[in-house]
């Protein structure tokens, strides 16, 4: 194996170091790596220490050199403190492959693997510890590299990408009445605390950005040109475009693109600037204040935040995650909060396909991101225009934001059924829950059709105590396996038959655009992507209005 080391990267020449072995010219080279990042004040540090500084002025990251000196003594071909040398000679010629907080992680696993391995003389039971980020190149290029530990990354095609179950679903739905609800009666303090949250919710729904994108918006993001209000964030300039190398520095790593938003988005993010002036502003052009989380998050939740940063970087928008889902999810409206793993594994499928009563999954600051390109798509964004709002390198790299769309489908009818009977009985989803009602709303409405007795058997469905309960076929063999004059049998309706025509016919269209964007042929033209784009959403559309129908007339999707 070999590793491509960046030596300069410009916008008009690209010019690369190929490393095939860690020897002393290449250990010179990577020494010229460190001081050149010294220079650039993104790494502090001696090359000697056990522990360097690596920041790219919003995040700051220190990469230890402590491994397990009694596995490496296994090693006949290397001491401990050659072996150190060895990794941190590799890191230096990653500088530019990787952000910086990577590199901590890739020596993580370097760690791990010598414990796994006695440092590469013993094969593992489990390989994985060899297949982690980095282990591989850094083993391909010890000057005593032995080919049996190496291990090719495992690479993920689309149908490789977790598709996310309809729990998940019902859970956004849920997860926006909740913030909504609550941020009609929030106090100033509680507000204080958890505005940077509301914003990312408000804001990534819509614009599909990155967390760490989304953590380095510029303080002053709003611009109104006639009459309409816009907003500023920047997009990494790194994911999606190989061959370009980070720099550690806002300005370099980073682009600004600016895009329309609400009046009220804008209202929304001028309530907050104002707020925050009563703390420290952020030490870096970002809009959201460390100074400001962490004593709000001391005096509203009694959180217990150690570290101060430039910025209000992720690990802290996860702690204000985490803290909303205990203090207003489960300790304001008394939801039950649901681990994914624990969700998936309560249905024989492998799959929660409708969400518990009163319950909600923990959700990940990154799945807004896959759900407001997936909502583009169903809108009528073509692939073009939604590659340049998500900042992809290529079309085919947004197909797999496409993935089980149906199931955001059915929670998109699922919402606009429970509004409509919202408005014919005024009541709120989130309000009759916590004042104790028995008004319908989503998740009762969720949890009546999960309750059913019924078993989806062909062409209909088949409500046999024996065979519901047990799986008891005795039922099936009185009638020989003829459903269709089984007393327990309820064949499919017409609407039912509407349906699963729909569903193939989406699932058609999704096919098409996957075949036609791994086909060999080099030029697409627009009008092809654009074609195709509003054949898929026609038939999103048309699968959404059956999916309101069945509901409406009482039936289950």
């Amino acid at each position: 194996m070999a590793l491509l080391a960046t030596i300069e990267s410009s916008q008009s020449i690209e010019q690369r170091y190929y490393i095939e072995c860690l020897s002393k010219d290449e250990m010179a080279f990577a020494m010229r790596q460190f001081e050149a990042m010294r220079a650039n004040n993104s790494l502090i540090g001696n090359f000697d220490e056990d522990v360097w500084s690596i920041n790219n002025e919003s995040i700051s990251t220190n990469v230890h050199f402590k491994f397990n000196q009694l596995a490496i003594a296994h090693q006949e071909n290397t001491t401990y403190d050659e072996f150190v040398k060895l990794v941190k000679c590799y890191i230096c010629l990653c500088f530019g492959k990787y952000t910086a907080v990577m590199y901590q992680r890739i020596t993580n696993a370097i760690s791990n693997a010598v414990n796994e391995t006695n440092c590469f003389t013993v094969l593992p039971k489990n390989v994985s510890c060899l297949q982690k980020i980095g282990v591989a190149d850094f083993i391909g290029l010890l000057p005593w590299a032995d080919d049996q530990f190496i291990y090719p990354l495992e690479i993920k095609g689309y149908d490789a990408v977790r598709r996310r179950s309809l729990s998940e679903y019902q859970s956004y739905f849920l997860f926006n009445d909740i913030m909504n609800h609550f941020w009609a009666s929030a106090t100033d303090q509680e507000k204080d605390c958890f505005y940077p949250l509301y914003l990312w919710w408000s804001i990534s729904m819509i614009i599909p950005i990155r967390v760490t994108e989304f953590t380095v918006i510029p303080k002053s993001c709003l611009t109104n040109k006639d009459g309409k209000w816009y907003i500023t964030i920047r997009r990494t300039a790194m994911k999606g475009n190989k061959g370009i190398s980070h720099r550690y520095k806002l300005d370099s790593d980073y682009k600004k693109y600016t895009y329309e938003i609400t009046y009220k988005a804008a209202l929304d993010i001028q309530d907050f600037q104002e707020r925050a002036k009563k703390y420290e502003p952020a030490k870096i052009d970002s809009l959201f204040s460390d100074d400001m989380f962490c004593k709000t998050a001391s005096s509203v939740m009694k959180a217990k935040v150690q570290y101060f940063y430039p910025h209000m970087r992720v690990s802290h928008f996860y702690v204000l995650l985490d803290c909303f889902f205990k203090y207003v999810v489960r300790g304001k409206f008394g939801f039950n909060i649901l681990p994914l793993d624990e969700v998936n594994a309560l249905d024989k499928d492998g799959e929660q396909h409708e969400l518990p009563q009163k319950s909600i999954i923990n959700l990940n600051l990154g799945d807004t991101r896959h759900i407001a390109l997936q909502n583009l798509l169903l809108n009528g964004c073509n692939l073009l225009m939604a590659r340049e709002i998500s900042g992809h390198d290529t079309i085919d790299m947004i197909f797999h934001y496409s993935g089980n769309m149906e199931n955001l489908i059915k929670c998109r009818a699922y919402n606009l059924f429970k509004l409509s009977q919202d408005k014919k009985h005024a009541a709120n989803t989130v309000a009759s829950l916590q004042n104790g009602t028995e008004e319908k709303n989503l998740s009762a409405l969720i949890v009546s059709r999960t309750n059913t007795s019924g078993i989806a058997v062909d062409n209909g469905t088949c409500y046999s105590p024996k065979f519901t309960s047990n799986y008891d076929a005795t039922d099936c063999y009185a009638v020989g396996g003829n459903c269709s004059i089984c007393c327990y049998h309820k064949g499919i309706s017409d609407m039912e038959l509407l349906k699963k025509q729909r569903e193939r016919d989406f699932k058609n269209k999704i096919a098409r655009v996957k075949i036609w964007m791994n086909s060999a042929k080099k030029l697409k033209s627009s009008e092809q992507i654009m074609i195709i784009s509003e054949n898929m959403s026609t038939a999103a559309e048309n699968l959404e209005a059956i999916y309101l129908k069945i509901l409406e007339g009482g039936g289950t999707i």
